[in-house]
């Protein structure tokens, strides 16, 4: 794993949104979080073959990077949950979602603007949106899950995730 210097900003370690040239939103991450990219894919193989390890792997990253990474928070919670630490496992996955969302900026309009999954580094940010409301939905806030699959439906119509069909689960579960 490499050595990174960490600048412990918060601000400035965060993810944020801001449009590229082409006028799309893209998520920007700092050179710490870029500069663990290898590791955090090397946790992700080993999250179910060794999750001690993989474990240990994300706690590094998130230890230099702070709030910086919020895909090894993310994944970092979804490892405990499957290893039924679930308090924690849930806490870190609303961590990184409320990351995401101060990564939006006050003037985004999410009923006109795009944050694209094709964009690669766009994918931890929607992938936030998606475990909550995955999360609300096995607390049976389905309310809540629609709202945050519909941000998604919204900014990434396309739907790489598949949330569509987890909104009509919901509105099910709601009788709608």
């Amino acid at each position: 794993m490499p050595v990174v210097s960490c600048n412990r900003k918060k601000m400035r370690d965060q993810p944020y949104i801001t449009k590229d040239i082409g006028g799309h939103w893209r998520t920007v991450y700092s050179e710490n979080a870029e500069a663990f990219s290898d590791s955090f894919y090397e946790g992700l193989e080993l999250m179910e073959t060794d999750p001690k390890k993989a474990e240990k792997i994300f706690k590094q990253i998130i230890t230099v990077c702070g709030n910086g990474h919020i895909d090894a928070i993310l994944h970092l919670g979804f490892l405990y949950n499957e290893t039924n630490k679930k308090i924690e496992g849930n806490a870190l996955i609303h961590k990184a979602h409320n990351i995401a969302l101060q990564a939006i900026p006050k003037d985004f309009d999410s009923t006109k603007e795009r944050i694209e999954w094709g964009h690669i580094d766009n994918r931890p940010f929607l992938r936030t949106f998606h475990a909550i409301g995955l999360e609300y939905m096995e607390e049976e806030q389905y309310d809540k899950a629609i709202e945050k699959f519909n941000f998604i439906l919204n900014v990434n119509p396309n739907d790489n995730q598949g949330v569509r069909f987890l909104v009509e689960d919901c509105n099910q579960k709601l009788k709608k």
